[in-house]
């Protein structure tokens, strides 16, 4: 029999003899990460090689959801692993309970717990021998113990840790040893000092908390990140980052720094005179997100809220994250847009159609509109406000106490109209529209004149026959 036939057949054979009975099985230590413990039993147990371990247990090594605890994967080879163990599974999974605790946040996900690459704490692993789990918790940056940053790659070779046995002795990539190292000290942020002093359900809490004003968007110009992988892509200085996001969970005067810096950024975008009216109108709508806060605990909240698609998204026409403020495009919601132009959402689609209203059409799909942005609502108020007459200049007594507010359609029904009927006659001169002397205000501070609006549109039954005309032309 060829050599190499004998030899592939007595590692089958191991493989076997390892999946039933384990000849080297040291327990976990309580808050080792796990896949960090199938290194170091595999380790222990003759394999270099991760994949060959888990080949054993006759799982694919490409089966990466093994490693996030929680998941149906994992709970399949930790039953299978405690067998050939010897012990039962569920006093094996209590090793690893806070870890599926935080995991289970978002299981799908699998990204509060890191498992794609190492992030270790290189004096801690030459001490206590294993790879800790809250070094891998996604909003962790520091070593609490020895108050330095944790590692992800080599200083040495520039390298990224790969998940190997040798990571316990020093870099997987070239020969500088733990040994021989000593990480940089660093003032440890308020966000790691909290993580490290907490434990089980106040730790769970705490970690909500940060979820949810990540998901906020932390900078003027921030997306709010639906998913967290992507914060890591378009947020370079992630370390900073989370501190922010820490300080908004505690810290009013931050929420409220964040407002004001929000405004002020994309006032600056827009240009010309303030609108302070339209921007404080646009992010109301977020207030229940960023103010989920309780002032007497400071450590709780009852439950996580989901942040909304709302004002603060960063988004282009075709809804992809920039983190550059000068790329930066703030795309409103419909319902937004429902609340700033007191016109229905069908009807501002209608609106931006026509070009009546700017707003972006998608080029492959003519019928579909996306939401007008904040530059397009200010371009329109601006527009509307340039050909906009004093309030004063409605000259009599009589037209002054007969002014119809912009989108108050109840009024409106006199003439059987509605606000978005009138814009295009706005446009076009024969409707005149008054405004406030001063330019910070709402879209419903504009006003119509009933006296103008009874000589375009006249009588009832003369309204309905336009109504009739403008339908049929429209179709």
């Amino acid at each position: 029999m060829p050599i190499l036939v004998m030899r592939q057949q007595h590692k089958e054979t191991s493989m076997k003899q390892l999946n039933k009975r384990m000849p080297f099985r040291p327990l976990p230590y309580h808050g080792e990460l796990f896949k960090g413990y199938i290194i170091r039993l595999a380790s222990r147990n003759g394999r270099d090689q991760l994949k060959d371990f888990v080949n054993a247990f006759e799982i694919a090594a490409s089966a990466k959801r093994i490693y996030v605890v929680g998941t149906p994967e994992h709970n399949k080879f930790l039953h299978v692993l405690s067998a050939s163990m010897g012990m039962d599974s569920e006093v094996l999974a209590e090793y690893f309970n806070q870890e599926n605790e935080i995991q289970m946040l978002d299981w799908l996900s699998s990204r509060h717990i890191l498992v794609n690459r190492p992030n270790i704490c290189p004096k801690c692993v030459q001490k206590y021998g294993y790879l800790k789990a809250d070094w891998h918790l996604y909003y962790a940056t520091h070593c609490h113990e020895h108050e330095s940053k944790l590692w992800n790659s080599c200083p040495n070779c520039g390298k990224n840790f790969t998940w190997s046995a040798r990571l316990y002795q020093g870099c997987t990539s070239c020969d500088l040893k733990w040994k021989d190292v000593s990480p940089i000290k660093a003032e440890l942020p308020q966000s790691q000092v909290a993580l490290a002093s907490l434990k089980g359900s106040k730790k769970l809490e705490l970690i909500k908390r940060i979820i949810l004003k990540l998901n906020v968007g932390l900078r003027p110009f921030d997306a709010s990140f639906q998913k967290l992988q992507n914060i890591e892509t378009y947020v370079p200085d992630l370390e900073s980052h989370i501190e922010h996001a820490y300080q908004l969970v505690h810290s009013k005067e931050a929420i409220a720094k964040l407002k004001i810096d929000r405004l002020t950024h994309w006032q600056s975008k827009v240009g010309g005179e303030p609108q302070t009216a339209l921007f404080n109108k646009i992010e109301a709508a977020n207030d229940d997100v960023f103010d989920c806060f309780d002032p007497q605990s400071k450590s709780q909240i009852a439950q996580c809220v989901e942040p909304k698609e709302s004002s603060h998204l960063v988004l282009t026409s075709h809804r992809r994250l920039n983190a550059s403020p000068d790329k930066a495009c703030l795309e409103l919601t419909w319902p937004q847009l429902t609340s700033l132009l007191k016109i229905t959402e069908p009807r501002i689609k209608s609106l931006i159609r026509e070009g009546n209203i700017p707003g972006r059409m998608h080029v492959n799909s003519p019928s579909k509109v996306s939401p007008s942005r904040v530059d397009d609502v200010i371009e329109l108020f601006r527009d509307i406000k340039q050909q906009s007459l004093p309030m004063n200049a409605s000259n009599d007594e009589e037209c002054r106490n007969a002014l119809i507010a912009w989108g108050d359609d109840k009024a409106l029904s006199k003439y059987k109209l509605k606000t978005h009927d009138l814009v295009e006659h706005v446009w076009s001169g024969k409707l005149p529209i008054y405004a406030p002397d001063h330019h910070d205000h709402l879209f419903d501070d504009f006003h119509f004149c009933t006296s103008s609006l009874d000589e375009i549109f006249g009588n009832h039954s003369a309204n309905t026959e336009y109504r009739k005309h403008t339908k049929k032309q429209s179709a």
